[in-house]
């Protein structure tokens, strides 16, 4: 876990960085949230090493389940976890959506911060019915993804926006990272990445039945890089409630 002063802590499985601090509103949103409930069953889909989401929120009171593709990451989690809320922590490893499945009406809140990106079209369709069923009603889910205005992506931009001029239903969709990238972080991501605008990912919501209650853009870290940076758009965050 060596830290990367522009980048943050690396991933175990070439999925990108981790920060060791939130950097983004819409995670802290999902901790304010989770203040306020009493005893409150979290799930944390891509929790990596869980410093700035399941920790924080079983400090907050929270049942956690952390989800992540590498046991190493879930490993360290563990570890850093308090010793007296380990009793409280539930590690869960699989690939969401495919490998991981829980009961309906199951959790209070879920969390998947700079995950959805990773997810092909298929596997969101499959995905976002889940987080439905797995929400308890009045649940909320608190997502992040990256955008197609995130700067080291600025040569996909044109052909994004072509592709959704032509009405191409996941216009965001990016087969081979390098045909358009050539930045080092190219070396640290799988080759397929899967960039977002509010519009797309608020209609993927609102078809299974949420409830958006919050949508929109927001920069990148401040801690970023300035190839990563462009105007502010760099990122997108949703927070859904599913209806009581």
């Amino acid at each position: 876990m060596k830290n990367s002063p522009l980048f943050g802590i690396p991933t175990a499985n070439k999925k990108g960085y981790v920060r060791e601090t939130l950097v983004n509103e819409y995670g802290q949103f999902f901790l304010g949230y989770i203040e306020h409930l009493s005893s409150p069953t979290v799930l944390d889909i891509g929790a990596a090493y869980g410093l700035t989401t399941s920790i924080p929120a079983l400090i907050a009171g929270a049942f956690v389940v952390a989800n992540d593709l590498d046991t190493t990451h879930l490993d360290v989690l563990k570890s850093k976890a308090p010793a007296h809320l380990l009793d409280h922590l539930t590690l869960c490893v699989g690939k969401f959506p495919q490998e991981i499945d829980f009961s309906s009406n199951n959790f209070d809140a879920i969390v998947m911060l700079q995950v959805l990106h990773f997810l092909k079209a298929e596997e969101i369709e499959q995905g976002i019915p889940l987080l439905y069923d797995w929400l308890k009603p009045g649940g909320k889910v608190f997502l992040t993804v990256i955008s197609p205005y995130i700067g080291v992506l600025r040569d996909f931009l044109p052909v994004y926006q072509a592709r959704k001029e032509q009405k191409i239903s996941w216009p965001g969709q990016v087969e081979n990272i390098k045909e358009y990238c050539n930045h080092p972080c190219t070396s640290l991501n799988p080759d397929f990445i899967h960039v977002f605008e509010p519009d797309i990912l608020e209609k993927i919501f609102l078809k299974v039945g949420f409830k958006v209650e919050k949508v929109g853009f927001y920069p990148i870290h401040p801690g970023a890089e300035p190839d990563f940076r462009n105007d502010g758009r760099e990122c997108v965050g949703i927070i859904a409630s599913k209806p009581l």
